[in-house]
């Protein structure tokens, strides 16, 4: 920027002598003759008060002069001034508009790295949630299948026990009581056939005894058969419900089951 002018000493105000101060003075100046023992005419003191009021002008015409030029200095002055503050102003005003768009440009920035690396955290939790709640559904459905598997075993071992012993016993019950032989564990399944035994045996005895009165006996029917607690259709169990659950009414809720069960799963 270009060096400011240097400021010019302006006096604050200048002296200038009046005419009636300038004719007083040259009036004394020729009382003060005369004293000495001069005499001046008339034409003399006028012509004293000319030659004073010429010599005033003159000193008037030269300070007019003097203070003209000082306020045309000073009137420079003070638009250099003006301009340079101006200038100032100016440049002040572009540095702050630039220092003011730079720092909204990094806060833009800033802004826009946060919002982008939030909906990328969004985005991140969101599959996150996907894959917990689909490995959790996966390992559900694990776990009910390896609860079936073990139900199915139990029951198939309950099954071969129940062929076994009734291929043992099934000649001491009457083939209309053979398919009543129930139990959810090898002890039931023993308590039945005996029941069973005691029943057929009871059975046989009175058609005999009805034989040899010759009485027509009464038609064997089955014993009656308490009703069965039956489970919701939309009933949701978990693996640990089936885990937990009694074989009875596992071997009630079976086919339910196998139908709910996943089409790939095979035990």
């Amino acid at each position: 920027m270009a060096e400011a002018p240097k400021a010019a000493v302006v006096p604050d105000t200048v002296t200038v002598p009046t005419e009636s101060e300038t004719a007083e003075t040259g009036f004394e100046v020729g009382v003060e003759e005369s004293a000495t023992g001069r005499v001046f005419t008339e034409e003399d003191v006028e012509r004293i008060r000319t030659q004073e009021k010429d010599k005033l002008y003159k000193r008037l015409e030269d300070s007019d002069g003097r203070v003209k030029s000082l306020e045309g200095k000073l009137s420079v002055l003070v638009d250099e001034n003006a301009e340079a503050k101006t200038l100032a102003e100016k440049l002040a005003q572009v540095e702050a508009d630039a220092l003011k768009q730079r720092e909204e440009e990094e806060l833009s920035a800033k802004e826009l790295i946060a919002r982008r690396e939030t909906e990328f955290n969004e985005k991140i939790n969101t599959v996150e949630a996907e894959w917990k709640e689909r490995l959790s559904k996966i390992e559900e459905e694990r776990e009910t299948q390896d609860a079936m598997l073990e139900k199915e075993r139990r029951l198939r071992e309950l099954n071969e026990y129940l062929v076994r012993t009734m291929q043992q016993e099934e000649e001491f019950i009457i083939p209309e009581l053979r398919d009543l032989v129930s139990g959810s564990t090898e002890e039931e399944i023993n308590v039945s056939i005996a029941v069973l035994k005691d029943r057929s045996s009871a059975i046989l005895e009175s058609i005999q005894q009805s034989a040899n009165s010759g009485l027509r006996g009464s038609p064997v029917t089955a014993p009656p058969v308490g009703p069965m607690e039956t489970q919701a259709d939309h009933q949701t169990l978990s693996a640990e419900d089936i885990r937990n659950m009694p074989m009875d009414q596992y071997m009630q809720m079976r086919d339910r089951l196998l139908k709910a069960r996943p089409s790939q799963s095979r035990f």
